[in-house]
């Protein structure tokens, strides 16, 4: 055989082999990517794996969403990864600080480090924003997906009717401990039934009986200082409630139920409306606040009116107080039960949330109305005056009726002999075990 054929078919032969290990190489990268891919494809849902119409396609036997929450996570790895690869190739491209002694290497290593910073902080807000943001997620996941993250808040905003969103579990297992443990009444020393003695002396009696038992993380005195004011549960979040509770109906928002004596001739005159309107009107625009004065008139409007002042803004004031069914058959024409006001102001099945009452001792006769005037009173702020043969009734009721003592405050201007009182209302869930 001529030596130049047979060269010829060693380099024919050493192509055909080198051409054959390429394609085998190629063969082997593409079936890894395959591989790769089939492996992470198999994370989707089996049914569609670009575009989702059914809540049910992410959802587990159980309900939960862990297919759809993995491929999620999978998914933005992959673009964290891509975004620290840019970044380690940026790096990799800055000049050594040492050589930045021309000009070119200090624009270059300037203009790379900003651009380098700004990566960086993309990546590290890259877990939330490629969750929510980059991918079209449905609402209704998004709810699925961040109601994971509350679980531990989820015991006190079911207990609380939606108004603690941010108290854990197991602080909110502590508080129920000590409503369920912490005694009502001072048996220890006084014997058992003490609830009945003293009853002629205020001081010593509330001294010994309906100590709060509930804490509001932030208990707020509003109005300010002196008599008017009253501390109110965390009001803030009465906002908070009716922006993650929002209603198509512009009558469902907050209402407040303010039940006063003499209003116009007070030191003070709505202070306590005018400071909450503050707090509640910086995020809600629509909180009606209703005060009812069974002394308010003409008379008493001139007067007031003439003396440069007006009715503030956005706070409805009525001509008739509170009373209780017991006192309906005194026929008094400036006066309606809690029920008659709740029709006639077409307020029924909605939220009261604040029911504030100082009224010089009506309180007695109306409370056992409250119950079953087709509102919910969240909140009940109440000056209670002296101790009248009902008030253990009247304490006995609140507890029945699923309501906590967040505050209690007695008046020394008066020597103690008045009582405020701050009641906030929760589910019959709270006094479960649990």
């Amino acid at each position: 055989m001529p030596s130049g054929k047979k060269i010829n078919d060693e380099t024919t032969t050493t192509a055909t082999t080198t051409k054959k290990k390429k394609q085998k190489v190629s063969r082997s990268t593409t079936d890894l990517r395959k591989k790769s891919k089939r492996k992470h494809y198999s994370k989707l849902p089996s049914s569609s794996k670009h575009q989702r119409t059914n809540h049910h396609d992410y959802e587990d036997e159980d309900g939960t969403t862990s297919d759809f929450t993995a491929t999620l996570t999978g998914k933005i790895f992959y673009y964290q990864s891509q975004l620290a690869y840019m970044i380690s190739q940026i790096a990799r491209a800055l000049p050594h600080p040492v050589h930045t002694h021309t000009l070119e290497h200090r624009h270059i290593f300037s203009t790379a480090s900003l651009v380098l910073l700004v990566l960086v902080c993309v990546f590290s807000l890259s877990l939330i924003s490629t969750s929510f943001e980059y991918y079209d997620i449905p609402s209704y996941l998004r709810v699925s997906l961040m109601s994971k993250v509350r679980e531990e808040y989820q015991n006190a905003y079911q207990d609380s009717l939606g108004f603690f969103t941010d108290i854990t579990n197991e602080e909110w297992k502590l508080m129920k401990d000590r409503v369920k443990n912490q005694p009502k009444h001072n048996d220890v020393k006084k014997g058992l039934r003490s609830k009945y003695l003293d009853r002629n002396d205020a001081r010593t009696w509330y001294q010994n009986n309906w100590n709060p038992d509930f804490t509001c993380p932030h208990e707020l005195r509003v109005g300010g200082t002196g008599d008017g004011p009253k501390w109110v549960c965390d009001p803030h979040r009465i906002v908070e409630y009716y922006q993650n509770h929002p209603s198509n109906n512009e009558n469902d928002g907050c209402l407040i139920y303010s039940v006063d004596n003499h209003i116009l001739k007070s030191g003070n005159p709505f202070s306590f409306e005018l400071a909450i309107q503050g707090i509640v009107g910086v995020g809600l625009q629509n909180c009606e606040i209703h005060v009812f004065d069974p002394h308010y008139n003409k008379d008493d409007h001139m007067e007031y009116t003439n003396a440069n002042n007006e009715i503030p803004k956005g706070i409805i004031l009525h001509p008739w107080g509170i009373e209780g069914t017991k006192d309906r058959s005194k026929g008094r024409t400036n006066y309606m039960t809690l029920s008659e006001t709740v029709e006639h102001l077409n307020h029924e099945h909605r939220i009261i949330d604040i029911f504030k009452m100082d009224c010089e001792e009506c309180e007695w006769n109306a409370y056992s109305d409250w119950f079953s005037s087709k509102v919910e009173m969240r909140q009940i702020l109440i000056e209670l005056h002296g101790t009248p043969k009902n008030d253990v009734d009247f304490f006995e009721s609140m507890k029945d009726n699923n309501y906590v003592i967040f505050h209690k405050e007695a008046d020394t201007q008066y020597g103690g002999i008045w009582q405020e009182y701050g009641f906030l209302k929760l589910a019959p869930e709270f006094f479960e075990n649990r």
